[in-house]
C-alpha cells in the first residue's frame, strides 16, 4: 500500500476546496471555508495524516498534525465528531 500525503484545504477563484497534496484535483469544493476545513481535518484524521489549510493569498494559515491518531487498532469507518463549542455543531442543532 503506497504512503497516504498530507490534506490540503485552499481557495481558488473564490471557491475553497479540499485535496490531497499530491493530487491537482479536489475531493470536495464549496460550501464555504468552515465546511471545507471541517472536511479536510475530518479525513486527515481518519488517515492520520497532516491538514493544511493555506490562505486565499497562499500563505499556511493552519498547519495541523493528526499523525498521533495513525494506530493500526484505531478504526477508519468512524466519522470524527466536531467540538462542543464548533460553530459547525452550533449550526446543525439550529437547523
Amino acid at each position: 500500500m503506497a504512503p497516504v500525503d498530507d490534506i490540503e484545504t485552499y481557495c481558488d477563484n473564490g471557491i475553497w476546496k479540499t485535496r490531497w497534496r499530491s493530487s491537482p484535483k479536489p475531493f470536495a469544493a464549496g460550501g464555504g471555508r468552515e465546511r471545507q476545513v471541517f472536511q479536510g481535518a475530518t479525513v486527515a484524521q481518519w488517515y492520520g495524516v497532516d491538514h493544511i489549510i493555506i490562505n486565499p493569498d497562499g500563505t499556511t494559515a493552519e498547519h495541523n498534525s493528526y499523525r498521533y491518531r495513525k494506530e493500526a487498532h484505531a478504526p477508519l469507518d468512524v466519522a470524527p465528531r466536531p467540538p462542543r463549542n464548533s460553530p459547525l455543531t452550533a449550526a446543525a442543532r439550529a437547523s
